[in-house]
């Protein structure tokens, strides 16, 4: 739009006197804005001159690879956002002990002769099993 002879306002992304040069000659892609001279500034997930690059904030682990915007894809046994969780092929399934103690009270003396004096604390321990299951190697 010219508001004076030689004297033109662009509209956005276009630059010279007569407004005849795109300001990103290579258009900025995935949502990116132009904002200088064959420079766009990137949405979140994307990078590049032209926004053409996809970046995970996160790194992606054990060997995965970032395909998209915060998006790994996973390689082997592995899965999860950022390849994190390993898929077990053989899981073996064991009890694990738990041990607890407990105190109860117990007189020394004989029965029917009970004081408070005579009581002491016993330590006891009791043993529970906790199923677990565990990944095992190929």
């Amino acid at each position: 739009m010219c508001k004076a002879p030689f004297t033109c306002r662009c509209p956005p992304g276009f630059i010279g006197q007569y407004c005849e040069h795109e300001l990103c000659s290579n258009p900025c892609k995935n949502g990116g804005t132009c904002v200088g001279e064959n420079t766009c500034v990137c949405p979140h997930g994307f990078s590049g001159s032209d926004c053409s690059d996809f970046t995970c904030t996160a790194r992606c682990l054990n060997g995965g690879v970032c395909t998209g915007p915060n998006t790994c894809t996973c390689t082997g046994d592995y899965i999860g956002e950022q390849c994190e969780q390993r898929i077990c092929p053989h899981l073996l399934k064991t009890k694990v002990p738990i041990r607890k103690a407990f105190k109860r009270f117990v007189t020394k003396s004989k029965e029917g002769e009970k004081s408070t004096t005579d009581e002491i604390a016993k330590t006891y321990f009791k043993t529970y099993y906790k199923t677990v299951f565990r990944c095992i190697g190929d």
